[in-house]
């Protein structure tokens, strides 16, 4: 078992071999994973979960302030296409979720105290230091949580790597309370396609692999600060790479 599937659940839907061509894409970006993070001095891959608790505390939260990467807009709309067609064949999808833009989030902070003006500073300081890369988004992927979110997986790139943790440092000096499952360490890069599934909805959309147009190819295009709480999302901050803000 890799982590990402319960083996066993997507032997029994009716693409079984969707399911294990799914899989060897999630065992080998995992070893990339393992491998990037063994170099760079972090912690024991081991401690990795992807059925991580602290998804628990996303109930309970008032307001919490993401850090997104962007895509560029062709890829945007490939990945729109994609909830489209999950929405037609009758799944919850993520462009249900009001305002809801296709991103990779990079961090994720809950904490009651946030400065967003040291964010601004410090998300410009990043994006100078970067141009856009390209991104492949290769794979489907599953987190079995309290909200079994079906996603659309990221190949983990050394570019793509490095821009999390550089991105993940500066969150450090803006905030406390990170959620640790953003952290470089724990971090799985994924587009959302689907969340709040049952176990049935979520095996539907894996299902939906078959016909999906794979790989998409984009571009990393922009950081973002959105503010979110259980009424609202507001976008505060947007950096393209390569400039100054």
């Amino acid at each position: 078992m890799v982590g990402l599937f319960t083996l066993k659940g997507l032997l029994e839907s009716a693409r079984a071999c969707v399911a294990l061509r799914l899989l060897h894409h999630a065992y080998c970006n995992r070893q990339f994973l393992q491998t990037h993070y063994a170099e760079n001095h972090f912690l024991d891959f081991q401690q990795l979960s992807y059925h991580d608790s602290n998804l628990s505390a996303v109930r309970g939260f008032t307001m919490s302030y993401v850090i997104e990467l962007l895509f560029n807009p062709e890829a945007e709309d490939a990945i729109r296409d994609l909830w489209q067609r999950i929405a037609d064949a009758g799944y919850p999808s993520s462009q249900d979720a009001d305002g809801y833009r296709p991103h990779l989030t990079l961090a994720v902070s809950d904490a009651p105290a946030f400065d967003v003006n040291a964010c601004r500073a410090h998300l410009a300081d990043v994006v100078r230091s970067w141009r856009p890369f390209p991104i492949l988004l290769n794979h489907l992927g599953l987190f079995r949580t309290i909200e079994n979110v079906v996603f659309l997986g990221v190949a983990p790139s050394q570019a793509l790597l490095d821009l999390h943790r550089a991105t993940f440092g500066l969150c450090q000096r803006v905030a406390t309370a990170w959620r640790a499952y953003y952290a470089p360490n724990h971090w799985t890069p994924h587009v959302t396609l689907a969340f709040d599934l049952t176990p049935e909805q979520a095996l539907g959309i894996l299902a939906l692999a078959w016909d999906m147009a794979l790989p998409v190819h984009a571009h990393a295009h922009a950081l973002q600060l959105v503010e979110i709480t259980p009424d609202y999302a507001r976008n505060l901050i947007l950096c393209e790479l390569g400039r100054a803000g």
